[in-house]
């Protein structure tokens, strides 16, 4: 029954109505997830660009490598719906990545076992709980994903040639450009292009690709090499510093790293079960010889599982990058073996994985509902800074809110709490150099600037309780937004 052939037509209707289900679903997670601080940073830096021609890095601190920003700014050249635009170039990421992936597992053989293992395994990676929690919002995971499976995806096919080499190199640098730690796919593409049989064509254009990918990175570097190096380099030290002063200890050592992913990433949830499938489908890929496509999916998996260790503290969202490939590394291990007993296999995961995905798909009525997305309530905070505030500077560690408004903020803040909070590690001058403000200069630094406005309530009161009393000293007037938040307004 598995190994019978599909009608094309047969395939087209059911490929269509899965995806149709599968992007309500994506929707569905993304719309409805709250405001989470790490967005603010990719859609102001985004915001700047685009509206005020600055630049990161030379023109305003940014923490991360400018491709995802770069997106965004062009993004912004169209609409003033700021999260949404973001959030909805995540929702399209992750979709492209799942259609790279389900060409990848129906490829060669459009039979119903290996269209039903293509179909569990992207249902499976939907409904993970690392999925639910990394995918849909607006920072950097799911579009640098798509660029690394885009450049899986070009050295699987089975007969790749120089062209797909030189497109795959370009991809991951792309990936890399929007999240530095898929430098570590490098290792495990370099190596299959060096088994193939063509191996000095297949380097040569990948490393072409990935250095023609890589170029405008060199553009930014050379404008402001030293607060390029802070960015990607330095602010990860200090941001380690910072919480080591502040006593936070989870995932800050290797040992509890490691604890860390048994405990809060893998634990009880259907994750457990696909950690352990993805063993089996090693031993199967030992025993059975698989292919060069297993085995590229299976070391990715490996390479981004340690780009998720490196940066300290790890976070659940790091270990998303490698969800994608481990799933594969299964899939693939099961297309290998006996209809029935690879589509069993995958039927059992898929069931496991259901329970925990039920939440996503309460959510799919709401897509429906504009006035219950996160984007419109955001959306709806703009529209009262803008009835109660002045067109001034708005000064605020969560800069989406006056950006949704279309009115300015500090440009030194564009990264919410994250510059202000580690400046207090760094010496005046150093400051500076990186132009940056923390609580130490912060009166100043606003007296220069004469701020129009502050936005607060976003943040711990440790790190906006400087700006209170600033706004108090020099006679603000307070506002209570409807949403309980405080909005300050310069006299």
């Amino acid at each position: 029954m598995f190994a019978a052939p599909l009608r094309n037509v047969e395939r087209r209707i059911f490929v269509s109505l899965f995806f149709i289900a599968v992007t309500l679903l994506l929707l569905a997670q993304s719309l409805t997830k709250p405001l989470d601080h790490d967005e603010h940073q990719f859609v102001a830096s985004g915001w700047l660009m685009a509206r005020q021609g600055l630049l990161p890095y030379r023109d305003f601190p940014y923490f991360h490598l400018p491709y995802l920003s770069l997106l965004y700014a062009l993004v912004y050249r169209f609409t003033d719906q700021l999260l949404l635009g973001a959030r909805l170039i995540s929702v399209t990421a992750a979709l492209l990545g799942m259609l790279s992936v389900f060409s990848v597992l129906q490829r060669g053989a459009p039979n119903a076992q290996a269209i039903f293992i293509a179909t569990a395994a992207l249902l499976i990676w939907l409904l993970n709980p690392l999925t639910q929690y990394a995918s849909g919002l607006a920072w950097n995971h799911d579009a640098a994903l798509l660029f690394c499976l885009l450049a899986f995806a070009l050295f699987a096919r089975h007969a790749p040639t120089t062209r797909d080499y030189f497109l795959s190199g370009i991809c991951l640098a792309i990936a890399i450009g929007m999240r530095a730690t898929f430098v570590l796919a490098t290792l495990p593409l370099v190596m299959s292009a060096c088994f193939t049989s063509a191996r000095k064509t297949a380097l040569g254009g990948w490393v072409a690709g990935l250095a023609l990918g890589l170029l405008p990175i060199l553009v930014f570097f050379l404008l402001a090499p030293a607060q390029f190096i802070f960015g990607n380099l330095t602010y990860a030290a200090l941001n380690t510093e910072w919480r080591l002063m502040h006593e936070y200890e989870r995932a800050m050592t290797l040992t509890d790293k490691f604890a860390y992913l048994l405990t809060d990433v893998i634990g009880w949830s259907s994750t457990l079960l696909v950690i352990l499938a993805f063993v089996v489908a090693l031993v199967i890929g030992i025993r059975q010889r698989l292919s060069r496509p297993f085995w590229l999916a299976a070391t990715l998996s490996l390479a981004m599982f340690v780009a998720a260790l490196v940066p300290t503290p790890t976070f659940e969202q790091y270990y998303y990058s490698a969800l994608p490939f481990v799933i594969v590394s299964i899939a693939l291990a099961c297309r290998a073996q006996p209809s029935r007993v690879g589509v069993a296999l995958m039927l059992v995961l898929l069931i496991m994985s259901l329970p925990q995905g039920f939440s996503v798909m309460r959510n799919v009525p709401l897509v429906f509902m504009p006035d219950q997305w996160t984007s419109s309530k955001t959306h709806q905070v703009g529209a009262w800074l803008r009835e109660r505030a002045g067109s001034g500077t708005i000064v605020t560690l969560a800069p989406i809110y006056p950006l949704e408004a279309g009115l300015p903020i500090d440009a030194q803040l564009a990264t919410g709490p994250f510059a202000y909070r580690v400046g207090t590690l760094m010496s005046a001058d150093e400051r500076a150099q990186q132009g940056l403000f923390t609580i130490e200069d912060i009166g100043k630094h606003l007296d220069a600037r004469a701020p129009h406005d502050m936005l607060l309530g976003y943040e711990p009161e440790e790190l906006e309780e400087p700006l209170v009393d600033y706004a108090r000293a020099h006679q603000f007037k307070y506002v209570r937004l409807p949403n309980g938040k405080n909005l300050w307004l310069a006299p």
